[in-house]
């Protein structure tokens, strides 16, 4: 399910926090999947919105990018300067930035940015033979795809080993891609089933639920109680780097990967992260790191504490914050604030001292009668976040941060959340006055038509449920 589908009132059953809500917030644009479409908005710089320009957007565009015959979109990812596309049969195209080789393409030329240079013309990246790939994420200057066997290549920027390889680059020459793109090494017995991106490097998770990080380190981001990289050499990589110690009896359910650190859910709802702290973005009450040095990790890792009742049913973090989600529809953010993106209506850093976590922690107000079912999932380096949920019976949707060049998606650039009145039912909802823009049923925008129930696989009691039918 996606944010056009809850805006334009086709909403099957809704889990809590469930992946398939496609919105990405990414460094200065926000992408969302609806229909197996995509439409981006906000900063185009470098053609990263796939319109063949690089003027920027200030609200979402009525036509989605044009990804080719049959490229049915499945989900979506953000770096710096590029967003990339994974179909529903296990393609990718990526456009925009590609001073690194990011697009895998064998060059360096960005896409997207002038015309014809999108659909047909943009050709899907060849990972290899036999590679379909089942998750594509982006780091800053890098893209990495996991395929349906379990193997992990990426292209792009590979400072202080952010791919996972050797050498400086890949896919910035045609004879880096494909066959030739080298695969990461976990060790043999690793089964890899999920993989996630930081600002440089990233982590995967294997079937036996076990925890590897390579790339930078100088804050401790991969867990191994040291400030030392781990490239692409075989004495850092493979069986040689080893899972992560989280603790005695803590067994990992969901990991979230940040800018530069990690957050990870037991399967006893507890709250561990590590890395970068440097503004409370681990949300310990202080502002040291952990990982970077030894005791930090495994036992000696606290639990984060946010507040009695609070358990974690999704989570997004940006380079120096942290967003989560309740059980019971709440939203908590702590970390650096200075766009207002923890949603208080201040610039207050949260989490940085004792007595900031926990129940001193306040939930964001986004208003009387509105009741969350989401929240977007960001890029590592985003300051903006959105909100899913109904009021009145209806499906909306509110963003707040940093709103330059307009990723808001408001129609224009002011900030929401850093100033007092601007939260709760101050704050707009978005997207509901585009709603006929999309061909999509009436004005109301808030319920599914039973005429529609087969092109969407939902029955009309669904629908029935929203009201309007």
């Amino acid at each position: 399910m996606s944010i056009f589908q809850i805006l334009f009132g086709i909403l099957p059953l809704t889990i809590l926090g469930s992946s398939d809500i496609h919105i990405v917030t990414g460094q200065s644009s926000t992408c969302v999947v609806d229909n197996y479409e995509v439409r981006c908005w906000g900063s185009n710089g470098r053609g990263r919105l796939g319109i063949g320009s690089t003027s920027d957007l200030k609200s979402p565009p009525t036509d989605p990018i044009d990804l080719g015959t049959d490229f049915q979109v499945e989900s979506v990812c953000a770096g710096s300067h590029h967003t990339c596309a994974k179909s529903v049969k296990g393609t990718t195209k990526c456009f925009g930035g590609n001073d690194h080789g990011q697009l895998g393409q064998g060059h360096m030329l960005d896409i997207g940015d002038a015309p014809d240079e999108m659909g047909d013309n943009l050709p899907e990246i060849n990972w290899g033979s036999g590679f379909v790939v089942d998750q594509i994420i982006c780091q800053g200057l890098s893209t990495c795809a996991l395929s349906t066997s379990g193997i992990v290549k990426c292209v792009g920027w590979n400072g202080s080993g952010a791919l996972g390889v050797s050498g400086a680059q890949q896919g910035n020459e045609a004879s880096e891609v494909g066959d030739a793109l080298q695969a990461v090494d976990l060790g043999d017995s690793f089964d890899i089933t999920w993989i996630g991106a930081r600002a440089a490097g990233g982590c995967a998770l294997s079937s036996a639920k076990e925890l590897k990080c390579w790339g930078p380190n100088g804050n401790g981001q991969l867990g191994q109680g040291d400030t030392t990289d781990r490239a692409g050499d075989a004495e850092a990589m493979g069986d040689n780097l080893v899972a992560i110690d989280l603790g005695s009896e803590f067994e990992i359910d969901r990991v979230y990967t940040a800018g530069s650190g990690v957050c990870v859910v037991s399967t006893d709802h507890d709250l561990k992260c590590f890395g970068d702290n440097e503004y409370g973005q681990l949300g310990l009450g202080d502002t040291n790191n952990r990982g970077d040095e030894a005791d930090e990790m495994g036992d000696f890792l606290p639990i984060v504490d946010l507040g009695t009742d609070f358990i974690v049913a999704d989570l997004t973090g940006g380079l120096y914050h942290q967003c989560a989600l309740s059980m019971t529809a709440m939203i908590k953010c702590w970390g650096s604030n200075q766009f207002g993106q923890l949603g208080y209506g201040d610039t207050v850093t949260r989490g940085a001292e004792s007595g900031e976590m926990g129940d001193a922690l306040p939930t964001v107000d986004l208003g009387t009668g509105f009741d969350v079912i989401g929240i977007s999932h960001g890029s590592t380096k985003e300051y903006h976040h959105c909100a899913v949920g109904t009021s009145s019976g209806e499906l909306k949707v509110k963003c707040w941060g940093t709103n330059v060049n307009g990723r808001l998606g408001y129609g224009d650039t002011h900030k929401r959340g850093d100033g007092a009145g601007e939260m709760g039912d101050a704050l707009p909802f978005f997207g509901h006055r585009h709603c006929r823009l999309f061909g999509r049923i009436p004005a109301q925008c808030r319920v599914a038509r039973c005429d529609e129930r087969r092109r969407y696989g939902w029955s009309c009691a669904v629908a029935r449920s929203l009201g309007g039918i």
